[in-house]
């Protein structure tokens, strides 16, 4: 029956409705963004990690090629990657050998590794601000009516008495 607190009521309950949803969507966002740069970071480095293996890999295959061509005192056949190795021939083996023992970054020969670090630094340039998160509008505060509708009962009762009675 108190005009004035239930619009405080209803204006409180929709300030503590929106700080909430608010709240909770910048978490959810902030989250979000989180678990895609670990993701991102975590794909970068399963990247790194297997060329890591694959030029140690590469290595041991080498050596082996070039211990049988040595053997067999094989020279270059002209031949690109042939299977079996030793066919490419000592010197050869030997360029490719040296060239990846000296290695010291394998991150050029990654495909797609570029690709991944923009992303990563897209994803690191994002900075969410809670204030500028917004859930809803509210075009107007409840108020309390200006005049109390309580007054006006008796005569609208009153009113209605009458003409029903003349009317009727």
């Amino acid at each position: 029956h108190n005009a004035v607190l239930s619009a405080k009521v209803v204006n409180d309950t929709i300030k503590i409705a929106h700080t909430k949803t608010r709240d909770d969507l910048f978490l959810n966002l902030n989250f979000k963004l989180n678990k895609m740069k670990r993701e991102v970071s975590q794909e970068i480095s399963l990247l790194r990690s297997k060329a890591a293996y694959d030029k140690l890999d590469r290595i041991e295959v080498l050596k082996e090629g070039l211990a049988v061509a040595e053997k067999l005192n094989t020279a270059d056949l002209g031949q690109l990657y042939s299977s079996p190795i030793y066919l490419l021939g000592k010197e050869a083996l030997k360029a490719e050998l040296s060239a990846l023992q000296a290695r010291k970054n394998n991150d050029p020969f990654i495909s797609g590794l570029r690709e991944l670090e923009r992303t990563l630094s897209k994803l690191d340039s994002i900075v969410l601000n809670k204030s500028e998160v917004f859930v809803a509008r509210v075009d107007q505060v409840a108020r309390p009516p200006g005049h109390s509708t309580n007054a006006k009962k008796e005569l609208v009762l009153l009113l209605a008495s009458f003409f029903g009675l003349v009317f009727g």
